[in-house]
């Protein structure tokens, strides 16, 4: 049988360590998506939900420096200006700082959803060995060696 009729096989009837380890993945990458999104959350409107504990980047101690100021501050005239340009900096560091934090994630979520599919695959292997040996003894036995006992070790599960 070639590879790709063994591949197309496979996902037609997946075996029991297939389906295993795409319950595994996909519950992983389940609860790195949620810890991406608290995150991204926590970052972006922190200060929304925990007020006073600097969970979010935002531009509020510009806007803090510029109330506390003693004069009037108006759009028009320079310190106005001084403070808005000071604003809009911040803020384009802010969103700066958010598309770099989705970017790394998202890599970082790839990469580890990789490797719990490669570590699902081998711990699924591991915990089917104990089934796959049972099998292949039944198949090994005829009506001429039916003496022979499944010899398995470990816990009677």
């Amino acid at each position: 049988m070639s590879l790709p009729t063994r591949v197309w096989d496979a996902l037609i009837h997946p075996t029991v360590r297939l389906r295993l380890t795409a319950i595994y993945a996909a519950i992983f990458a389940g609860c790195g998506v949620a810890l991406m999104a608290i995150t991204l959350g926590l970052t972006a409107h922190g200060d929304l939900l925990f007020p006073g504990l600097g969970l979010s980047l935002t531009s509020g101690q510009v806007f803090t420096a510029a109330q506390g100021s003693s004069t009037a501050v108006f759009p028009g005239d320079a310190e106005g200006r001084q403070i808005q340009d000071a604003m809009t900096a911040a803020a384009n560091i802010r969103q700066k700082a958010l598309d770099d934090l989705y970017r790394s994630g998202g890599i970082a979520l790839a990469t580890t959803l990789t490797l719990a599919v490669l570590l699902s695959w081998f711990a699924a292997g591991r915990a089917l060995a104990p089934l796959r040996s049972i099998t292949n003894t039944a198949r090994r036995l005829t009506h001429e060696n039916l003496r022979e006992r499944i010899a398995l070790e470990g816990p009677r599960d």
